[in-house]
């Protein structure tokens, strides 16, 4: 399924993150949403998203990327069944449009044919077969001058995407260290706890790589 979403007569305004954080259900931290919009910024071309989850990371791209840098954000939404979700908050809470597409990103990377991405940004499957899958497939499609950010890089799953970006002459760029919160108690869940650690204000896991 592929839509456009967004509402481009919106003005840009930077979004309270804490905000947006519980009316998505995100996990990025506040930290974290104010790194990713950062670089964002910065960005020169096409921008690639992989793993969209409810949408936060989305909405923090879609207002602070530039209007020459347009999105395209890719995910199943086979994990928790959230595609319902993602797309109503891009709708009420989205600053321009920017394309989605429900499908795994190793369709999409093979099918790909326009122009190279200068922004990509993942939070995909965190296995290492995906992650070597995933920069297998990306490389044709990247700009020279791109920047990929990874979140969750603390996790040693993720660790293969690193290797890959370093040995393509990628630096980490990231500027502080990784840090991931735990709840003082247990739902039970390891899943959510993982989830409600994530919102700790000081949780940070994202990893910007960017070439000399």
């Amino acid at each position: 399924m592929e839509e456009t979403a967004g509402v481009a007569d919106r003005a840009v305004v930077r979004p309270d993150y804490q905000a947006l954080i519980l009316a998505t259900g995100g996990l990025l931290s506040p930290a974290e949403c104010v790194a990713l919009a950062e670089a964002a910024a910065t960005a020169t071309g096409p921008a690639l998203e992989v793993g969209n989850y409810t949408g936060l990371s989305t909405l923090v791209l879609n207002h602070a990327l530039p209007a020459s840098a347009p999105l395209i954000t890719v995910d199943t939404h086979e994990w928790r069944d959230t595609a319902r979700a993602f797309l109503d908050h891009v709708r009420r809470y989205g600053h321009q449009a920017l394309r989605s597409v429900q499908q795994p990103y190793q369709a999409f990377l093979q099918d790909y044919t326009g122009p190279p991405f200068h922004f990509v940004f993942y939070d995909g499957p965190h296995c290492p077969t995906e992650c070597e899958t995933f920069w297998r497939l990306l490389t044709p499609h990247l700009a020279p001058e791109a920047q990929v950010l990874v979140d969750d890089a603390d996790w040693a799953s993720m660790a293969q995407l690193g290797e890959r970006l370093a040995q393509a002459g990628f630096v980490d760029r990231t500027g502080r260290p990784l840090v991931r919160h735990a709840i003082a108690y247990t739902t039970g869940d390891p899943q959510v706890d993982l989830d409600l650690g994530k919102r700790h204000p000081d949780t940070f896991t994202l990893a910007r790589w960017t070439r000399p």
